[in-house]
């Protein structure tokens, strides 16, 4: 399963309770390596006007999210386990803090999904929590 759609749906819920839901629809690729399936694409929604390179990694225990281009950041999600990383814009770095709550993960050579759960701080400031799916489509099988 190579040529894949993904699309990516969520809600993220700020410390007020303001709910904002998100969605990405791109053309990626989809493969294993080592045990654990990755998909890459282009994320055009990150930064004005500007393709940032996604890979992300995913296993049932950790999702590695990698962006290389206006951003640069490798967030590690390990499940029930705190983590932080740098994340890398145009103007200055940011330090995240991820709190990993669930991972779901189930792909097969028919396509397959994957959910991730976590509350969000940054540069040590809780800013809400996020709840992600992403569908994983083989090319053809698109509705």
């Amino acid at each position: 399963m190579d040529c894949v759609q993904i699309r990516i749906t969520g809600k993220q819920k700020d410390t007020n309770g303001h709910v904002e839901k998100v969605k990405l629809q791109a053309d990626g690729q989809c493969y294993l390596r080592g045990g654990k399936h990755y998909l890459r694409y282009q994320d055009k929604s990150i930064h004005k006007g500007e393709s940032v390179q996604t890979t992300m990694k995913l296993s049932e225990q950790e999702i590695v999210i990698m962006r290389r281009g206006a951003v640069e950041t490798d967030q590690h999600f390990q499940l029930e386990k705190y983590t932080t990383s740098s994340y890398h814009t145009p103007y200055g770095p940011m330090e995240l803090g991820m709190n990993t709550r669930a991972i779901e993960v189930a792909i097969t050579e028919q396509g397959g999904y994957a959910r991730l759960k976590y509350d969000l701080a940054v540069n040590g400031s809780p800013v809400g929590d996020y709840d992600m799916h992403i569908e994983i489509i083989p090319k053809g099988k698109e509705e």
